[in-house]
């Protein structure tokens, strides 16, 4: 339902209209379960539609390395799913010119992690600092790095239990946000450059890597780092959508 400009914090499905993604510039991609789930025989996800209006839509043409689609998985809204281990993946290519970003995902975490697995990686080379990730890593902490980095909170995701989880990228320094709340920043050794910089990943944290155990019922990707209170607020509307 689009924002009927009565009030505050009334309007497009009950959110504030300054929490809406499409209402912060820089919005680069936008991808959210209930909208544009596009299935083969299988149901199994072959693309996945961009609603930010870029057209920046996640595709996957080999029918052996697409997500399943879970039903009802996050909230009542449906999922792309991934499992431990697994080589499922989408992609996107965009106009993203390189280096300064913001990411957010909502994932559910179903299973424990051994391997680094993304959810959403802007960049796909396997090479130290040229991948941006959030994802699960190999002793099961949240992961806010990307190729050559580490970077795992100190805390496991519970299985079955919904994250909002975002960051920022400003040069080499990370700004880490969860449920709602900044929780810490992350500096890497140098630069972080996603490469090349206009492909996006969805399941995967570099091109032949592997999957996470966790089901995605949205990503969203701005070409600028957003600020707290930005970032915060788009979280806030997904946690209102999805927990």
């Amino acid at each position: 339902m689009p924002y009927n400009g009565i009030g505050i914090g009334i309007g497009y499905g009950g959110y504030a209209p300054s929490s809406i993604p499409s209402s912060l510039p820089g919005l680069l991609s936008w991808y959210e379960s209930d909208f544009g789930f596009t299935l083969d025989g299988s149901n199994n996800l072959q693309s996945w539609s961009d609603k930010s209006g870029n057209g920046f839509d996640l595709t996957q043409a080999v029918a052996g390395s697409r997500p399943a689609r879970t039903l009802s998985s996050i909230n009542g809204y449906p999922a792309a799913s991934f499992v431990n281990a697994g080589t499922k993946f989408m992609t996107a290519t965009t106009t993203f010119a390189g280096g300064n970003h913001s990411m957010l995902i909502v994932i559910k975490p179903t299973g424990a992690c051994s391997v680094f697995g993304g959810g959403i990686t802007m960049g796909s080379n396997n090479v130290s600092f040229q991948t941006s990730t959030i994802g699960i890593q190999n002793t099961n902490n949240l992961w806010f790095g990307g190729a050559g980095s580490g970077g795992g909170d100190a805390g496991i995701p519970s299985v079955g239990s919904v994250y909002v989880l975002g960051k920022t990228l400003t040069s080499n320094v990370y700004q880490i946000f969860e449920n709602g709340a900044f929780t810490r920043t992350q500096t890497e050794g140098t630069v972080v450059t996603p490469l090349p910089t206009t492909t996006q990943l969805l399941g995967m944290h570099a091109v032949a890597s592997l999957n996470s155990p966790i089901d995605v019922a949205a990503c969203i990707t701005y070409n600028r780092p957003l600020t707290s209170s930005e970032m915060i607020g788009v979280q806030n509307y997904l946690l209102a959508k999805y927990t």
